[in-house]
């Protein structure tokens, strides 16, 4: 047996009280050196309960760094800690935590927003990050090849988050980009990785889809107005017993010329063709068109802009415009040829 076998067994085998007055000496001691003797000590904001710490560098980048408790203080995964006009989450922390806790805190760098099933906005602070990193904010060495735009969402668990779901969409980008906003949905829930004793932190991974004229992005509110439509549907007087149907406006009757926009407009008509609906409520989706044409729904939802980039082979293409309303149940297309001037 070793030195500090044999050590450590006297060492528990120690009265229950005599090994607590040791314990108590020691979490004395380093409070006083925490707090008189260490430039890192500061004042922390924890679930918005004011604590002390001490916060250090990491080696896992700027923005994650080393939390270290006082003793007899408690951290746990999952919490929200404001420091230095920055929000953080704890992402992993030492379960030994007798003397004191060890912990790590990423920086936040995005405010999630999405409707709960009650019709609620819902508000977390988050971190979106590539898929270079774990839940624990450990870099991945191992090459990733992907075609399209992935990203990793990390956010505490609680009582909104764990209803989050594979498929659901979010608008995921700088909010000053207005008519350029990205749309991002959950491929992968990977929940279980950074939870201890049930609290902790989810990692969904997220994959780019198409935007849709219900997103809302002044309020930065993925399928905004289906959601909101939906949860308001009791209230609403939708006559189903007469047929009704989505009318398509504009874009020169069925032609798009390269290198101009053309704009498309929307409306839930009767038979009479009289207006019942305006804008609010679309989904849309391209057939055949995905390479060659983009579309941008307006900040309010009114429109859609299609754009065809100036390349001459693009010419003669054909591609159809797929509008659906899920309030009415109705879903109508349109078929656009490519021109190469007006």
């Amino acid at each position: 047996m070793s030195l500090w076998n044999e050590y450590m067994n006297e060492y528990v085998s120690l009265p229950q009280t005599k090994r607590q007055q040791m314990i108590e000496r020691v979490q004395q001691r380093q409070t006083e050196l925490l707090r008189n003797k260490n430039l890192s000590y500061v004042t922390v904001t924890i679930n918005g309960e004011e604590r002390e710490a001490v916060i250090t560098r990491s080696d896992n980048g700027d923005d994650i760094k080393n939390l270290l408790s006082l003793p007899n203080e408690k951290f746990e995964r999952g919490s929200l800690v404001e420091w230095q006009d920055n929000y953080w989450l704890i992402i992993s922390h030492d379960v030994q935590d007798e003397l004191y806790t060890r912990a790590k805190i990423q920086q936040c760098n995005y405010t999630l927003k999405w409707i709960n099933n009650n019709g609620d906005i819902i508000e977390r602070h988050c971190i979106i990050t590539n898929n270079d990193r774990n839940s624990s904010g450990e870099r991945e060495t191992k090459e990733i090849t992907v075609g399209d735009n992935r990203l990793n969402l990390i956010i505490a668990k609680d009582s909104e988050t764990k209803e989050l779901y594979r498929g659901q969409r979010f608008l995921v980008d700088d909010v000053d980009a207005q008519q350029n906003i990205l749309a991002y949905q959950i491929t992968k829930p990977d929940r279980l990785p950074g939870l201890y004793n049930g609290k902790g932190v989810y990692t969904f991974g997220l994959k780019e889809c198409n935007r849709s004229t219900n997103d809302n992005t002044e309020l930065m509110v993925a399928d905004y107005y289906t959601l909101i439509n939906n949860s308001n549907k009791d209230d609403i007087d939708v006559p189903t017993s007469q047929p009704y149907a989505i009318r398509i406006e504009g874009c020169n009757d069925g032609v798009l010329y390269i290198d101009e926009d053309c704009e498309l407009s929307f409306s839930i008509v009767d038979k009479q063709g009289d207006i019942i609906q305006n804008s609010n409520g679309y989904e849309y989706s391209l057939e055949n068109g995905e390479d060659y044409v983009s579309i941008k729904p307006s900040a309010d939802n009114h429109t859609l802009t299609l754009y065809v980039p100036l390349k001459y082979s693009f010419i003669g293409k054909r591609v159809k415009v797929r509008v659906m309303s899920s309030l009415y149940n109705l879903s109508t297309e349109k078929e656009f040829v490519i021109k190469g001037w007006s």
